[in-house]
């Protein structure tokens, strides 16, 4: 698993908005925010990912 750099996050339900490092989150099926003294904020995401093929006449 790739770790990635955790810059921000932005989430408003009300205005519909559900950002991370100011790039638009899609397909999240779950989310966990901790702090660690050794780490700092850790963001740990789960999302699915939909994979088509292409259609073959």
């Amino acid at each position: 698993m790739e770790n990635k750099k955790f810059k921000s996050i932005h989430i408003d339900l009300e205005k519909g908005i559900y950002e991370m490092n100011y790039e638009k989150m899609e397909h999240v099926t779950a989310l966990n925010l901790d702090w660690t003294p050794e780490d700092g904020w850790v963001l740990d995401i789960s999302r699915d990912e939909i994979y088509t093929a292409p259609h073959i006449d």
